[in-house]
């Protein structure tokens, strides 16, 4: 009998543990999500300076397919995963490129480039304050909950 108490403690704290732990990767995959917006940009003002490609090609090449994609001759941005912030600025950027020279599509590329910057640097930010508040949460909730039942 003792074993079973044991056990299911065991399994109630390994649960509110990972249960933080979940919440804190939710919180570092919108970060990474964000930071691989940027580094596309930074790709894809590169390869504007160079004007190699046409628009299409150059967003298959340089964005993540699970971000931004080309449907039917579209540009469609994946609003399931990235948060509201990160698709209006992703948007906005799309629904005006190719009207403009080399020097201004990389100009404007790289604009955009720096606000999807901050968006990371906040989102980061807030991984690192709530991150580890979640991971401490879950375990002090685990120990709490232990207690409570024992």
């Amino acid at each position: 009998m003792l074993i079973f108490k044991i056990s299911g403690l065991i399994i109630v704290f390994a649960v509110s543990c990972l249960f933080g732990f979940y919440k804190s990767l939710g919180l570092k995959i919108k970060a990474d999500r964000i930071y691989s917006l940027v580094r596309s940009l930074e790709k894809m003002a590169e390869h504007i300076r160079l004007g190699n490609l046409e628009i299409l090609l150059l967003i298959e090449k340089c964005f993540d397919k699970e971000l931004v994609f080309v449907k039917q001759n579209k540009i469609c941005v994946n609003k399931e995963i990235l948060d509201e912030e990160s698709i209006k600025i992703t948007e906005e950027f799309f629904s005006s490129i190719g009207t403009g020279d080399k020097k201004a599509e990389s100009d404007r590329t790289t604009v955009y480039k720096n606000m999807l910057e901050k968006e990371y640097n906040d989102a980061y930010k807030v991984y690192k304050e709530q991150g580890r508040l979640y991971n401490t949460l879950g375990v002090l909730g685990g120990l709490f909950l232990i207690l409570f039942l024992v």
